[in-house]
């Protein structure tokens, strides 16, 4: 397994909208993909995002997680969206001193169907060693250690330091399958002090697994 693709992962949501390494986003039109929890039901599992916002994005083509450094092919008949969940930031007195903590972190939410259960299978192993064969992402990307929880048929977890200095980001990713639907699960910390809650990130993907059904 491969710090890289949970890295990448985690610096994608520290931006305003997450973007997966696997999957691009497109404007044409494609089959409805499977809900994401809605922020009032997340703002129950992490209450500092009661008032806030929620920004979905429809990700209308998929691809095949490669460990080369070559894209994947588009994966036919897949669709998914991404959710963010973030707080009130504007309504806050002193803006400059929000900060996203382990106590308060930033979460997202992805979910995905495709055509068959085993071609879903496919797609969720081959998220774990992604990139390991590319020598342009060779390189001490932080540490990471496993997060053991039981949802879905097939599941994996991390929780992951990066390798930035200053600051690293700290983050709970839990990736499951449940049919031919996959849900991802992030949760993170952006000051380096303290990791986001597990027990509070599993309650998210539960609360996600009885919203795609």
């Amino acid at each position: 397994m491969t710090h890289r693709w949970l890295t990448r992962a985690l610096v994608a949501v520290a931006v305003p909208a997450l973007v997966a390494p696997t999957v691009a986003s497109t404007a044409t039109a494609v089959p409805k993909p499977p809900a994401v929890p809605t922020l009032a039901a997340v703002a129950k599992i992490y209450p500092h995002l009661e008032g806030g916002s929620i920004d979905v994005s429809r990700v209308s083509k998929i691809r095949m997680p490669e460990k080369s450094c070559k894209r994947g092919s588009v994966i036919k008949g897949a669709t998914g969206q991404e959710a963010m969940y973030a707080p009130d930031i504007e309504s806050m007195e002193d803006v400059k001193e929000f900060e996203v903590t382990g106590q308060e972190p930033m979460v997202s939410v992805t979910t995905q169907v495709f055509r068959s259960a085993r071609v879903a299978s496919q797609y969720l192993r081959a998220t774990l060693t992604e990139g390991q064969d590319c020598e342009e992402l060779v390189g001490d990307e932080g540490q990471m250690k496993k997060i053991r929880f039981k949802l879905g048929s097939e599941r994996w977890g991390f929780q992951v330091r990066t390798a930035i200095k200053k600051d690293p980001l700290i983050g709970n990713v839990l990736f499951f399958r449940t049919g031919a639907k996959i849900v991802g699960v992030m949760s993170m910390s952006m000051t380096g002090k303290t990791a986001p809650s597990i027990p509070k990130t599993i309650a998210v993907a539960r609360l996600a697994l009885k919203t795609v059904g």
